[in-house]
């Protein structure tokens, strides 16, 4: 139990705190296990249940032509793209939001939208157009979206680059991108008057060229990217400036999206969504099929 001044700090725990009450602040845990893989099959958002897919209900079940989502911190929400006209100068992006298995939101739109990423406080994070920063978030008063622009001048002024992924670290502290096929790190501060910024860009992963094509979290301080480079596809990023291969064998580029979280890292091939689990028994770690995933385009789906 948590006092102050001799009553309950917060009225909603009077009886007491259990460390699932504040699960969502430690940075250490797998955001959202319970949820399961995930993934984009055919445009539409698709659970692994064991070696079957299933359809979602709801709008993001129904909806084709996603390109890229996430799952809520807890895994109780979606935020997908769905982007019509592919590769057409007439190309148009827009964001959902919403409940998975229910009804959705449409919560920003332009000519193109990087993949979706969750903050801790249950906000979107895109990227429009290449360089326009953007928080999504339902308006408490009127249940509306709100899209509201992150000041990212330091990272524009320092990487002019088009900004082609970004996601947020577990804690929400930080924001790696890729910029120009490089990974570039800001920090994320909030100002005094509750706007946010993106502060502080550094470049990491110098031995990686501009060979990055997307990148995830896969802990705290460790990122895990792929890369245009058929000898190294995949590649950790330290945060402290150590840089890793993971195992080429059975993977072929291009590897369009990576999910991760700490103990599995997931991969979209041109044959499907194959795994590396590094937990594996040394004689069996390595590359392996997803099943019921191995369907050309799919994009693997996690929390984050």
């Amino acid at each position: 139990m948590i006092n102050a001044d001799g009553a309950p700090l917060d009225d909603r725990f009077a009886e007491g705190w259990n460390t699932s009450d504040v699960a969502a602040t430690d940075p250490g845990v797998a955001d959202g296990a319970g949820a399961g893989l995930h993934a984009l099959v055919g445009g539409s958002l698709v659970a692994l249940d064991g070696q079957r897919i299933t359809t979602v209900t709801g709008a993001f079940g129904r909806m084709g032509d996603q390109t890229g989502a996430a799952l809520s911190r807890s895994g109780r929400q979606v935020a997908s793209v769905v982007t019509l006209r592919r590769g057409a100068p007439d190309v148009a992006a827009s964001l959902w939001i919403g409940d998975l298995g229910g009804e959705a939101v449409q919560s920003a739109d332009g000519h193109n939208l990087s993949r979706p990423s969750w903050s801790l406080d249950d906000a979107v994070w895109v990227v429009v157009d290449t360089n326009i920063v953007l928080r999504a978030i339902q308006e408490t008063a009127s249940g509306q979206p709100a899209r509201i622009p992150v000041d990212s001048a330091a990272v524009s002024s320092r990487f002019p680059g088009a900004i082609t992924d970004l996601q947020l670290s577990r804690d929400g502290t930080r924001a790696a991108m890729v910029i120009d096929g490089q990974v570039i790190l800001a920090g994320v501060e909030q100002t005094q008057a509750g706007q946010f910024a993106l502060t502080y860009p550094r470049r990491l992963g110098f031995g990686l060229g501009t060979s990055v094509v997307s990148l995830s979290w896969r802990t705290g301080d460790d990122i895990v990217v792929t890369r245009n480079d058929a000898t190294h596809p995949v590649s950790y990023v330290n945060l402290d400036g150590v840089n890793s291969d993971a195992p080429a064998r059975g993977l072929q580029i291009p590897l369009f999206a990576i999910a991760a979280n700490p103990s599995t890292v997931y991969v979209a091939a041109p044959q499907g969504v194959l795994m590396y689990s590094a937990s594996a028994a040394d004689g069996q770690q390595g590359w392996a099929e997803v099943p019921g995933l191995m369907v050309a385009g799919a994009a693997p789906v996690l929390p984050g």
